[in-house]
């Protein structure tokens, strides 16, 4: 037998969690015990523990044992008093305490039967093998999630245990900033950057005296000097050779200012001539200590570049000059790698002998990522379960400038957490399913909407006044002061309403500069990026900005050339001009003096060349009048005389051939009455013959379905029996057989949240694009219905969904105002949102899929060029909302249809040509014509009846590309048409599968239904589908 250890081995395995505790004896007051595998402490730790009602002093956690022999005597001891749950995962059956949990299992089941104390009770957290010892006893299921499961079961554990409700939990600190960068003050939640902060501490200890950090805008470089370098050089001065006094700085427009502030000058020491003030602002900022170095910070060092005049630039540069050469002094530059070029070709780099140290930051590794996540929470006592984080890891990987998207979403979560636990169901709850940059979008819209309707333009005009919109490559911050974010006409009381919920919504940052003025800000650049409403209101100001270019260098030319009549507009021009001069957008941007002058002198021009115009027309019309009236008269009396010469003569003439005439027609007469009497025969016999062949075809086809169906093979049975009623075969017989073969063909399920509003098959037939009133767009594979990309998001209902020719990319149209092209491969966007003012109702692409038009309900369509998402014209207006559009087969123009009462053709210049107008209603027909033969006939295409004996039928497939409208929230694909009535599809071979038939858009009539009868007796083999063979 093996001797129990004492009580002091098991207090050596116990760690502290809380208050020290102790085992043994002193467990009388424990109640309960839980025994888990250390890949489930986010469950216990997060969930378990704080939902059971028990103090810290009244839980052992096996978590905090070092589970081994020597203890598990103790551990038999110490748990006949108290609750045992072990918690049971795949984790957990490979974990060494799966043996001591059945060990307790057999020994308290024992003891409990003599003393009537102690429990044991599984938690199944995951599906998997519980050990017989398990089986028999009933268990808390947590494997359930929704609907309020967990506490479900947490309520049954304290009932065992008469433990009461837990209190509600006191109030926990966020350990995520969110958009905002680390500062010192968050240096503890600062996790993944250990090894970056080391590099930079081993340069300044080796005596590097300049050093730049490099990276891409969003991976987190000021967040590591903030709350990584600067204090570990505070902790650890030793590490980097000394200690440090730390200043800094951001450039903005006023470079000079923000160093001078930086490094607290005075009043008189700036009005010093040659800058022998900066030596004693270092001394002054060192304390006079010669052991110390001062450490100058320029963050976000590219606004030297894109803020600061050249003057200022200047400026800056000479005053660092002389920092360099102090050697106290070490600058830290932190720059986005976009600006690396112009850096290198400024002074910061020329003037200098050997090239700052560069040190390149870009997005964490994977560990540091996971650290990143799950380190900060921990801290303050809070767990993310494992599948939330991998989610997250995989969705960094594959976003740019993840890392602040991240920290804002994982901000906006702490507010969904369960208990102790941050759940990934809350993340998909409160992103649906739209990745990282729908916490943001959501919070930014929620913003918007908060306002009143008549802010929302303000708040819009305010907020791309903190947007450099001059910038080529980028679309960079501008931070503002409060007080010159006014605008034309609006009171700051009215700026500042504006700037509450955006402010309270962490959209825009104000805070104090160094000079005491309150400087206003995005939050971050990320917003730029990914938030589609901005992105849209920056795409429609940069087309604005362009078109005010665009009239500013007309009106310069038309002055370089004399202020004279040319080079002015033309009408077109002068119109589309006076439309824009008189919205918010151009007086806003402004006009200058010239530009008006120039729609004047154009206007004067046009008016001039249109009387000029008229004018010489009545001129044209009165003369030729005159010459017409002139040639007429000399033509009658010509006329005259002539006739009167020849009448006599031509009646003669004319009685005699009216005569031979007449007997020709009767000899005629005879001849065709004979002929149609043998045309009528023949036609009877030929007549009699086909139908006797179609009947025969027609039981030929019965027979060869019974045979397929006969040998399990449905699928390929249902053509032949379409075929069989197409040719007239109507009996019991083949009701059943269509009976049959329904039951038997195979369904494959694409299911959304909510009704699917269209679907679209791609061009290969291979895949299928489902919209949803859920907000997301689908891709599915065709044969098995399973997903092949992510969900395609919008911010409201996806409304249509259509491919391009290749099948490349999908569109999407929507009522969150935009339309979006995605990359059918991977479901990314492939390019900018293209925006409207209001829901989009329809997008279509060109033929050669260069281009992309859609139309809204905003009254107008547009149409953009499908590979950069730009627009390719100006918007195509109408008076209503634009329900429809349509591409001419070759690309050069575009239909457009309104609630306006007109339709319009766009030409391949696109200069609208006159509005059509509809009959009856302004609004499209959802049923477009019936494809017809050059003879006026249904086209064999709509048609559908057989080929050849035995071969399947051609069947007629939609336009590729096209979505179509379904009222349910669950896609169907059918192999054949075996679930909807049988319809004039036939085979065309011997034994030979059919292709999946579907009909075409606005047809109206379901793809399967009764056979049309024909109305023509005689038919070509190719176009009617005649037998041409036997089978």
């Amino acid at each position: 037998m093996v001797r129990e250890p004492s009580s002091s081995a098991l207090v050596a395995g116990l760690p502290a969690r809380g208050a020290a505790k102790v085992v043994g004896p002193a467990l009388a007051g424990v109640r309960l015990f839980v025994v888990h595998a250390p890949e489930d402490a986010w469950f216990v730790e997060g969930f378990l523990v704080p939902a059971s009602g028990l103090s810290d002093d009244e839980v052992v956690i096996s978590g905090e044992i070092e589970p081994g022999a020597p203890i598990v005597a103790d551990i038999e001891r110490a748990v006949l008093e108290p609750v045992t749950v072990v918690v049971v995962s795949p984790a957990f059956a490979a974990s060494p305490w799966e043996r001591i949990a059945n060990r307790l299992a057999d020994r308290v089941g024992l003891e409990a039967a003599r003393h009537g104390s102690g429990a044991v009770i599984p938690a199944i957290l995951a599906d998997c093998d519980l050990p017989m010892l398990w089986r028999f006893r009933v268990p808390l299921d947590f494997r359930r999630r929704e609907g309020g499961a967990w506490e479900v079961e947490a309520a049954r554990l304290r009932e065992r245990l008469a433990a009461p409700a837990p209190v509600a939990e006191a109030p926990v600190r966020c350990p995520y900033p969110g958009l905002r960068p680390f500062t010192a003050d968050d240096a503890a939640d600062l996790h993944g950057r250990d090894r970056e902060v080391a590099e930079l501490v081993r340069r300044l200890r080796e005596r590097q005296r300049e050093l730049v950090i490099v990276g891409p805008a969003g991976v987190g470089k000021s967040s590591l000097v903030a709350a990584g370098l600067i204090p570990r050089l505070a902790q650890s001065a030793e590490l980097a050779g000394g200690p440090f006094a730390v200043a800094q700085m951001r450039p903005g427009g006023d470079p000079t200012g923000a160093l001078v502030n930086a490094l607290g000058a005075t009043a008189t020491q700036r009005s010093e001539a040659g800058r022998r003030w900066l030596g004693d602002a270092v001394s002054w900022l060192l304390g006079g200590r010669a052991d110390h170095r001062l450490l100058i910070v320029i963050d976000q060092l590219e606004e030297l570049f894109t803020l600061a005049e050249p003057d200022a630039r200047a400026a800056f540069l000479a005053m660092l000059r002389l920092l360099r050469g102090d050697p106290r002094v070490v600058l830290l530059g932190i720059l986005r790698a976009e600006h690396y070029a112009s850096a290198m070709e400024s002074a910061l780099w020329t003037e200098l002998d050997v090239p700052p140290s560069r040190l390149d930051v870009s997005l964490p590794r994977s560990a540091e990522l996971r650290a990143a996540i799950e380190a900060p929470a921990r801290a303050v006592g809070v767990h993310c379960e494992p599948a939330l984080v991998e989610r997250l890891l995989r969705e960094v990987e594959v976003l740019p400038r993840a890392l602040p998207l991240l920290q804002d979403t994982l901000q906006e979560l702490w507010h969904y957490r369960t208990r102790g636990l941050i759940c990934l169901a809350a993340y998909e709850a409160m992103t649906g399913g739209a990745g990282l940059a729908a916490a943001i979008v959501r919070r930014a819209d929620i913003a918007l909407g908060e306002l009143p309707v008549e802010r929302g333009d303000l708040a819009r005009r305010v907020i791309l006044r903190l947007v450099d919109l001059d910038a080529e490559t980028c679309v960079p911050r501008r931070p503002q002061a409060r007080t010159a974010l006014a605008v034309a006409g609006v009171l700051q009381p009215e700026i500042d309403a504006v700037l509450h919920p955006l402010v309270e919504r962490r959209l825009v940052t104000a805070r104090q500069d160094a000079a005491g003025s309150e400087r206003v800000a995005l939050a971050h650049e990320v917003l730029l990026t990914a938030w589609p409403t901005l992105g849209a209101w920056i795409q429609t100001r940069r087309q604005d900005q362009q078109r005010h270019r665009m009239l500013e260098g007309r009106a310069a030319a038309w002055l370089a050339h004399g202020r004279g009549a040319s080079h002015v507009l033309d009408a077109e021009e002068l119109r589309e001009a006076r439309a824009w001069l008189a919205t918010d957008e151009a007086r806003e941007l402004g006009a200058g003096d010239d530009v008006r002058r120039l729609l004047a002198r154009s206007q004067t021009v046009l008016a001039a060349a249109a009387e000029a115009d008229a004018r010489h027309r009545r001129w044209r019309r009165w003369g030729g009048a005159a010459l017409v009236a002139l040639a007429g008269g000399v033509l009658a009396v010509s006329a005259v005389a002539v006739s009167a010469t020849r009448s006599a003569r031509d009646a003669r003439d004319h009685a005699r051939r009216l005569d031979d005439q007449l007997q020709q027609a009767r000899r005629q007469a005879r001849t065709d009455d004979e002929q149609a009497s043998e045309v009528r025969r023949k036609a009877a016999a030929a007549d009699e013959q086909s139908q006797t062949t179609r009947r025969l075809l027609a039981r030929d086809y019965l027979a060869r379905g019974r045979a397929q169906l006969t040998e399990n093979q449905p699928a390929r049975a249902v053509p032949y029996l379409l075929a069989a009623r197409e040719a007239g075969v109507e009996d019991t017989a083949l009701r059943m057989l269509f009976r049959w073969a329904a039951r038997s063909v195979p369904v494959l399920a694409m299911a959304h949240r909510r009704e699917i509003t269209a679907v679209a098959w791609s061009p290969d037939a291979r895949r299928v694009a489902t919209a949803s009133a859920d907000g997301t767009a689908r891709i599915w594979n065709a044969g098995d219905a399973q997903a092949v990309t992510p969900p395609l998001a919008h911010q409201a209902a996806v409304s249509l969904v259509a491919w391009s020719a290749d099948g490349v990319r999908v569109a999407t149209a929507s009522a969150d105002r935009t339309a979006r092209i995605w990359d059918a491969a991977s479901g990314q966007p492939a390019t900018p949102p293209l925006a409207h003012g209001d829901a989009v109702t329809w997008v279509a692409w060109s033929a050669d899929g260069t281009r992309v038009a859609t139309a809204s309900a905003d009254r107008t369509a547009r149409i953009w060029v499908a590979a950069s998402g730009q627009p390719a014209t100006p918007p195509l207006p109408h008076k209503g909302s634009v329900a429809m559009l349509a591409w001419s087969a070759d690309g050069s123009r575009l239909a457009t249809a309104s609630a306006d009462g007109t339709a319009r053709i766009t030409a391949g210049a696109w200069s609208p040509r006159a509005p059509i107008a509809p009959r009856g209603s302004g609004t499209p027909s959802p049923a477009g014509p019936r494809r017809r033969s050059p003879t006026g006939r249904p086209s064999p295409a709509s048609r559908g009846a057989p080929t050849a004996a035995g071969s399947p039928p051609r069947a007629p497939t939609a336009p590729r590309g096209s979505g179509m409208p379904s009222p349910a929230s669950r896609s169907r694909c059918w192999p054949t048409r075996a679930r909807s009535p049988p319809s004039r599809g036939a085979p065309t071979a011997a034994g030979s599968p059919p292709p999946a038939t579907i009909e075409p858009r606005g047809s109206g009539t379901p793809a399967a239904g009764p056979p049309r009868r024909s109305r023509t007796r005689s038919r070509s083999p190719r176009s009617h589908g005649a037998p041409t063979g036997a089978a």
